[in-house]
């Protein structure tokens, strides 16, 4: 491998970017100290935009100048920012050139190569969305990498974890903001997508509202405040609700407080789990789906692999396994989970490599 190579997944919550070296080595770019770039954007009423956690900063003094998740806005073309429209890529822009100022003051130059993942399962106007956000932060030359190519890469690679020419992975994608399947088939010069689907509605943000709804279920005043559209407070609550629902994998119950009406409600892991059994279980479904439109023995299935940075681990990854069609011992992750974002930015570096 030669020169320096810089590999970036643009997702719904967060961005995540690696340098792959020269001599091999990769490093994960850091923002504020922390491998996850926020991908909210910020408009400061002029031509400015905030991206990252300045953006989140400011977001909570004006709410309505923030688009907290621009990767769900694809199709929309362009999203009011208080009084202003801005073109969707134009904000998605906005945080490549962060990642590309990073990636030139933490090599020292600008990359010789850069490669930028998406859904295998988009059309031409999404991935054209991207593209001309890569064009505006000056990534013209950037190459695009369906994910599951991108994970399986770097699947590949992992030591315990080898697939052979012939033998294909199921990739399973739990991010922020859409739940993504794909079989990916291993030939001679790299891996290709065999069959693909996705959920739009069945991601991350959509376990956040899992638990929004539980608490709505034990405080009615959350309910009539949340649809007379107090942003700064409803946008808290999700917050809130997204902690909740990280800490609900680790423990059976939490207390999760309202900003709404400044109270504590608990939250428990039973009421979690039924809560969110229907989306996971969608999500199951999916992936037999696409096992299934992919006409592939199962004999050349090497195993069911959990990406994406809201992979379903303890709070229903042991639905998924089951209802994949493999024998459930054939599950595992492939660098994800809460702190998985390091890897999504090494998985797109992979895919990089592969060409």
């Amino acid at each position: 491998m030669s020169g320096t190579r810089l590999g970036v997944d643009y997702g719904s919550s967060h961005t995540v970017a690696v340098l792959s070296l020269p001599d091999g080595r990769t490093r994960p770019l850091l923002f504020d100290g922390s491998p996850l770039l926020p991908s909210a954007v910020h408009a400061d009423g002029g031509e400015r935009l905030l991206v990252g956690a300045d953006a989140q900063r400011a977001a909570r003094a004006e709410p309505a100048r923030a688009e907290p998740n621009p990767k769900r806005r694809f199709t929309d073309g362009a999203v009011l920012l208080g009084e202003d429209e801005y073109p969707v890529s134009r904000l998605v822009a906005a945080t490549l050139r962060a990642v590309a100022q990073e990636a030139e003051r933490a090599a020292g130059r600008a990359p010789d190569a850069v490669t930028l993942t998406y859904p295998a399962a988009w059309g031409k106007v999404r991935l054209g969305v991207l593209r001309e956000a890569a064009e505006l932060a000056g990534l013209s030359a950037a190459e695009f990498v369906p994910e599951p190519v991108a994970a399986a890469t770097f699947i590949a690679e992992q030591p315990d974890a080898a697939v052979a020419v012939g033998e294909c992975v199921v990739v399973y994608d739990l991010g922020a903001g859409t739940c993504d399947v794909a079989v990916v088939r291993r030939d001679e010069a790299g891996f290709t997508v065999v069959a693909d689907g996705g959920l739009d509605d069945a991601g991350g943000l959509d376990l956040d509202k899992v638990v929004v709804d539980v608490i709505a279920g034990v405080e009615s005043e959350v309910r009539r405040s949340a649809s007379e559209g107090e942003l700064r407070h409803r946008r808290a609550l999700w917050l809130e609700a997204r902690h909740a629902k990280e800490s609900l994998s680790r423990r059976s119950s939490v207390n999760v407080h309202v900003p709404i009406v400044d109270r504590t409600v608990p939250v428990t892991r039973e009421q979690f789990d039924a809560a969110a059994r229907p989306l996971l279980m969608r999500t199951a479904d999916l992936t037999t789906r696409v096992i299934e439109q992919s006409g592939v023995d199962e004999q050349r299935v090497k195993g069911l692999f959990l990406v994406g940075g809201c992979q379903p681990g303890s709070v229903g990854g042991d639905r998924v396994a089951p209802g994949h069609g493999l024998g459930a011992g054939a599950a595992g992750p492939a660098g994800a989970g809460g702190g998985g974002g390091e890897s999504a930015g090494r998985r797109a570096a992979s895919g990089c490599r592969a060409g």
